[in-house]
């Protein structure tokens, strides 16, 4: 039984450096985002891969892709302990406050800044020719964030105000 206990004592004291060795890690991605973040002015990491300047890992890409997809499943309410470890709400803030989860979001809405400057208006067709992705990424805002609670996500809030802003109509 003192062999049993002292057992027990290692394997806690095994799963506490585990933890604080994937702290540290997640903290070292983490800073690796936010300066890759400053110094390009998005997150879009993926985007250089291939490019003479890219001297990103696939790793890091992938803890990119598990961060976002770490967000998804906690907003679909789908995080399954088993599965996977729903986003502390520190580090949801901290990955948000870099911008994140709005790279391609961001993206597609200077897209319509665009849209909005050539013809004075956010009346983008489904099928608009000159930009066909353009016109169903701004029927989907409008589906998404209709059916958001106001006040249930800063995230879809935020985004909410910055369509307004220019013009987007929800009904």
């Amino acid at each position: 039984s003192r062999g049993a206990l002292s057992a027990v004592g290692a394997s806690n004291a095994d799963s506490n450096d585990e933890c604080s060795r994937r702290n540290r890690s997640w903290q070292r991605n983490y800073e690796r985002l936010s300066h890759f973040a400053k110094t390009h002015g998005h997150c879009c990491v993926s985007e250089l891969l291939g490019s003479e300047n890219a001297t990103h890992d696939i790793k890091f890409i992938r803890w990119i892709r598990y961060q976002t997809h770490r967000l998804k499943e906690h907003k679909l309410g789908s995080v399954r302990p088993d599965v996977l470890t729903p986003l502390r709400a520190d580090r949801l803030q901290k990955l948000d406050d870099v911008g994140l989860f709005d790279a391609k979001w961001k993206r597609m809405f200077r897209r319509l800044v665009d849209y909005r400057e050539r013809y004075g208006n956010v009346n983008v067709h489904i099928q608009y020719p000159d930009d066909l992705g353009l016109g169903q990424w701004l029927c989907n805002q409008r589906r998404k964030i209709s059916r958001t609670e106001p006040g249930h996500d800063p995230l879809i809030d935020r985004r909410r105000r910055r369509l307004e802003d220019i013009g987007v109509v929800f009904d």
